[in-house]
C-alpha cells in the first residue's frame, strides 16, 4: 500500500509545484508544506562544509542519495536514520525519513543542484520529530522544477521526541 500512496503523493506534489510555480511568492517559499508534519521549507543559504547544527544536536549527512532506502548510524548517539528516496524524471527529488532509537530530528537541510546552487531548503521541527515524508530540495528558478538532491543534512538530538504540551481545557 506504500507505493500507491507515494505515487499519489508524488503526483500531488508535482501538481502543486506546477500550479504555484508562476507565483512570485513561490520563489521565496518553495512549495506547499511537505509531508505528514506539514512543515513549510525555508530557503536558506548554503555555504559549504558540514551541517551547521545547533548546540546539543549532532549532524549526519547523506551525500549523493540514490533511489531506494539507505540507513546510517548517528555518530555518538544510539540511533539511526533511514531515508527512502524517490526519483522524478530520473533524478532523486523526494524523500521520506525515519529515526530508529532514542533520538529525534530537529532540522533537515536539503541541498540540490550541485555546487553552483548556493541555497538549500530547511525543514525545522522545534520539538523534534522521528519521521516525515515528501521532503525536497529547492525549486530551480530556471525551469520551476525541484532540483535533484545533492545531499541531506540532519540535526539530531539524543533525547528523542518531545511533543509540545497540550492545552486540556
Amino acid at each position: 500500500m506504500r507505493w500507491p500512496t507515494r505515487l499519489v503523493g508524488v503526483g500531488l506534489t508535482t501538481a502543486v509545484a506546477v500550479g504555484v510555480a508562476a507565483s512570485p511568492a513561490f520563489a521565496q517559499t518553495p512549495g506547499d508544506p511537505s509531508g505528514e508534519a506539514g512543515v513549510q521549507p525555508v530557503l536558506v543559504p548554503w555555504t559549504g562544509g558540514p551541517p551547521l547544527c545547533p548546540d546539543g544536536t549532532t549532524g549526519l549527512r547523506f551525500e549523493d542519495p540514490v533511489a531506494g532506502e539507505t540507513t546510517q548510524e548517528v555518530p555518538g548517539i544510539n540511533a539511526s536514520i533511514t531515508i527512502d528516496v524517490s526519483e522524478v524524471d530520473g533524478e532523486p527529488r523526494l524523500f521520506d525519513f525515519n529515526v530508529e532509537g532514542q533520538a529525534a530530528v530537529t532540522e533537515v537541510f536539503v541541498k540540490g543542484g550541485g555546487g553552483n546552487v548556493a541555497v538549500q531548503n530547511l525543514f525545522h521541527y522545534p520539538n523534534g520529530i522521528v519521521a516525515d515524508t515528501l521532503l525536497h530540495a529547492p525549486v530551480n528558478p530556471n525551469n520551476n522544477q525541484l532540483y535533484g538532491i545533492s545531499h541531506i543534512d540532519f540535526c539530531v538530538k539524543p533525547d528523542g521526541y518531545n511533543p509540545p504540551p497540550t492545552n486540556n481545557t
